[in-house]
């Protein structure tokens, strides 16, 4: 019988269906190793099929350290010549001594392989492990590495044992050639581990090293150290009270384009001084801060009562300045009380001629409520945000241009103000391309992660005392068979199966 001969164009849509695409949020990319294994297993149908497979770099790309294993590790020279993403996973105590001893081995004295590195995404449980397990990567050059994420699953230090967050002998750079960094990502470690801070365009803030509280001096020490910072996002952060001291310094970030921000940093359960107008005062960091240059501002969360604090940055230019356009992410709204959002909207941001409205809502099948029709006409435009999952919902919308699918929503234009009258639906125009593009990372925060990390809000009660986790939560480490609180000794590597069948092959 002769043998089937499969087009190379057949395997690859094969193994692309096979393999899915990456999931957006951080903990699914980190710690989906079924997505992992994926590649092996088509590398093992057959050898027509492992031939195609091996041949196929793009496979590959997605590279995870996470133990003794070597199997993972090899996915960086089956990439070759494409970029990769490199995965550092040491959560446990015998998975740290693994995933160090093959970073040394690996890359000790060579450094093939790093130069196609363009993300380093390392997992550790506190921060004294960081500087060890990246020591063997540290000295050498990462000309392609754009994006630089440490995150530290340990629970905050107790309030009896902090010391001052900005101290240089908490941490220096963790890396010392990303000459190409451009986004670096914290979560519990100190911002002074941040490589090369003074080239940096994007910073996201998750957790800092000691507390859960950012002040308006914290805030100027971070702008101080990145001072070519473009985009900052900041969660699970709160507010600490003023004691009644009001504040005049203002904290000015000129070059800073795109801010985003967690609304319960403006959380009126924690900080009750918050809740109403925001006066001279109170504790918000908005009210003090300046941003010139400000082209798009985002707050997560389902606290509506944060817009009478953003008047102030959204503020229409003074006379005799160009006057420029805003947008403004509203993600995660709670859309229960539809008559007190909308007057919430009309007292906190009555100058909104020049704002280009997004939302989120909590509940995308309230769009069509009254208050959005009556509301609308007061922005720029006016753009909702439909999940993948709820299309059925479309056909209902009155909508005049349905945008592109963004992080798994679909942004529909409802109104849009264009300069030479309004459009809507049923004017029978199309939309004018004066609309701000937003960021590909927009939005940057996700509200259902915001709300469940923050506790019982309704009833003022937090778990932030005891451990508390970022993006991850309370979850088992994979790589040891116990919770991560207690370091158990007794390692298991999930790819051990997968590593004997692919030995047992020749590989």
């Amino acid at each position: 019988m002769t043998p089937i001969c499969i087009p190379s164009e057949i395997y690859q849509q094969i193994f692309e269906w096979h393999l899915g695409p990456r999931s957006r949020t951080h903990d699914d990319d980190a710690y989906n190793l079924e997505r992992r294994q994926r590649p092996v297993l088509l590398s093992h149908v057959c050898r027509d099929w492992r031939v195609a497979a091996l041949g196929h770099p793009y496979l590959w790309t997605d590279v995870q350290i996470h133990g003794k294993s070597e199997l993972y590790f090899s996915f960086l020279q089956r990439s070759n010549p494409l970029l990769a993403d490199l995965t550092i996973v040491a959560r446990g105590k015998l998975s740290l001594i693994a995933v160090i001893s093959i970073l040394t081995k690996k890359f000790g004295i060579s450094q093939e392989g790093l130069e196609r590195v363009r993300s380093i995404h390392l997992f550790v449980y506190s921060h004294d492990q960081s500087p060890y397990v990246l020591m063997p990567i540290r000295p050498h050059d990462l000309p392609a590495l754009r994006t630089f994420r440490v995150h530290l699953a340990a629970p905050l230090i107790p309030w009896w044992r902090r010391s001052d967050w900005t101290g240089v002998h908490h941490h220096i750079p963790l890396l010392t050639n990303p000459t190409s960094l451009e986004n670096v990502i914290l979560t519990g470690i100190c911002v002074r581990c941040a490589p090369r801070p003074e080239y940096l365009t994007t910073l996201e803030l998750h957790r800092l090293s000691n507390t859960l509280e950012l002040d308006l001096a914290k805030l100027q020490a971070i702008l101080d150290l990145f001072p070519r910072l473009e985009t900052l996002v900041i969660g699970r952060l709160t507010v600490p009270p003023n004691n009644g001291i009001p504040s005049s310094k203002s904290v000015k970030a000129p070059v800073l384009k795109r801010f985003a921000v967690a609304s319960p940093i403006l959380d009126r359960y924690r900080t009750p001084s918050l809740e109403g107008e925001c006066h001279h005062l109170c504790p918000c960091l908005l009210r003090h801060l300046v941003l010139d240059n400000l082209e798009y501002l985002e707050i997560t969360g389902e606290y509506y009562h944060a817009l009478p604090h953003l008047s102030k940055l959204l503020a229409p230019k003074p006379e005799g300045r160009e006057a420029e356009q805003v947008t403004l992410m509203l993600n995660g709204v709670n859309t229960a009380q539809h008559e007190e959002l909308s007057e919430e909207v009309s007292w906190g941001l009555p100058m909104a001629e020049h704002i280009h409205l997004h939302i989120i809502l909590q509940e995308p099948c309230s769009i069509i409520e009254p208050w959005l029709w009556e509301t609308r006409g007061r922005f720029r435009s006016f753009t909702v945000y439909i999940p993948e999952s709820q299309q059925h919902l479309i056909h209902a919308i009155p909508t005049i241009h349905r945008n592109p699918v963004r992080n798994g929503y679909i942004p529909l234009l409802l109104y849009q103000n264009g300069g030479d009258g309004p459009i809507s639906p049923d004017s029978g125009l199309s939309p004018t391309p004066d609309i701000p593009e937003l960021d590909s990372r927009a939005p940057f925060l996700d509200a259902a992660v915001m709300k469940e990390k923050f506790g019982d809000t309704e009833s003022g009660q937090s778990d932030l005392g005891g451990y508390y986790f970022d993006i991850f939560g309370e979850q088992i480490d994979q790589y040891d068979t116990e919770g991560l609180y207690y370091g158990d000794d007794r390692f298991v590597d999930d790819a051990l199966e997968l590593e004997a069948w692919v030995r047992a092959g020749n590989t």
